[in-house]
């Protein structure tokens, strides 16, 4: 494996006596890359036309995919170690998502979503399913994508789930271990935590115009942003989860979460209006902060259903060329740990599952937004 994840960038890392020779500004490049210095990569190989020139197009996005996926803070190894290290039954996509939790950010997703974008240059439009049309390097890219894409879409799940930096990791550990009936993380003593039951209503709310959380209450107002000009509108929902009788809180957990007509919006951290930072929800001058991207607010849609989906799919159709049976088993359990809880919320084979052997065994197994909501609340 390694020798496909870095052979591509490490090829003509050749000596060389002419500073001004494309091997010169190839060597360069390489260079910076082996240091992490990721900005100098991209700084000359998006801005600059001599070191452009000095690679194949192909070479060029195969590079500069490997400095966006730097900048997000991974790499093809650690991805697939994390997929590897996930092989725990039942539990596999939570632990992945762990992995991902301590690396999630909105920067880190936007790059991801930039390197996607740069193997997607590479395909040229074939679709990874077409491997009598794909070229070696395409089904490297292929591979390489789906990967990033796998990771992407996790990594806005974890975004989803947790919009506070500092309580990412300890939110999704929650999820995996279990957490106390009528702790701080369980108020409503149903033995969920809070904010995955909010995350799920949310899920519920953009899909169905309703959900229902026990021992709570909702609210709904309108809240538009505004980024350089640029308004972004949206539907704030407000959680209001309450102290079962039996449980001591006195306050009730309050969760925020942003929709965009029929999706749920990624945040990271928290802003008010205007982008400026600010450190406590209120719903009123403080809220969980779209995460923007080339003017564009990334929602559960793009970011999570569709690129998990994708990602995987896009492995799973080229790996048998590097015949690694954990990776692909792995990667095909996350989705059917997501689809196993309600296998009617997931499509198989481009109808809805019957039941739990049609998700185990359909060619091509899809999640939606619904399935995710009924998975969190498992």
């Amino acid at each position: 494996m390694k020798k496909l994840v870095f052979g591509l960038v490490f090829v003509g890392f050749l000596s060389c006596t002419d500073e001004d020779s494309p091997n010169a500004y190839r060597y360069e490049v390489f260079k910076a890359l082996d240091r992490g210095e990721y900005d100098t990569v991209i700084q000359l190989l998006e801005n600059e036309d001599k070191y452009q020139k000095a690679f194949s197009f192909q070479e060029l996005n195969i590079n500069l995919a490997a400095a966006y996926i730097g900048k997000a803070g991974y790499d093809i190894s650690s991805i697939i170690n994390d997929v590897l290290d996930s092989d725990i039954e039942g539990d596999a996509f939570k632990v992945f998502s762990q992995a991902i939790s301590k690396k999630a950010s909105g920067s880190s997703l936007i790059y991801l979503n930039k390197a996607v974008e740069k193997y997607s240059k590479i395909l040229d439009n074939v679709s990874c399913e077409d491997l009598d049309t794909l070229s070696q390097l395409q089904k490297d890219a292929c591979f390489l994508k789906g990967l990033v894409e796998t990771a992407k879409g996790t990594t806005s799940f974890v975004l989803v789930l947790e919009e506070n930096p500092e309580q990412r990791t300890e939110t999704i550990e929650n999820w995996l271990n279990g957490v106390y009936i009528c702790s701080e993380y369980d108020i409503n003593g149903n033995n969920v935590p809070d904010d995955l039951e909010a995350t799920a209503c949310a899920l519920e709310y953009a899909n169905t115009g309703n959900c229902y959380v026990y021992n709570s209450s909702l609210s709904f107002d309108d809240v538009e942003f505004n980024k350089e000009g640029k308004i972004y509108s949206y539907t704030l929902l407000t959680i209001d989860i309450n102290p079962d009788a039996q449980c001591q809180s006195s306050n009730p957990n309050t969760f925020y979460k942003l929709i965009s007509d029929t999706d749920v919006v990624i945040t990271d951290g928290y802003c008010d209006t205007a982008f400026e930072s600010c450190t406590k929800p209120d719903g009123v001058s403080c809220f969980p902060c779209p995460v923007i991207d080339n003017d564009s607010h990334l929602t559960v849609g793009d970011t999570v259903v569709d690129a998990i989906n994708n990602g995987i799919d896009a492995v799973l159709t080229v790996i048998p060329d590097y015949q690694d049976s954990d990776v692909e088993e792995n990667l095909r359990e996350f989705k059917e740990e997501i689809c196993l809880v309600a296998p009617s919320d997931c499509i198989c084979d481009g109808i809805p599952c019957s039941d739990a052997f049609h998700v185990q065994t359909a060619s091509v197994l899809e999640i939606t937004q619904k399935a995710l909501a009924n998975y969190l609340m498992y």
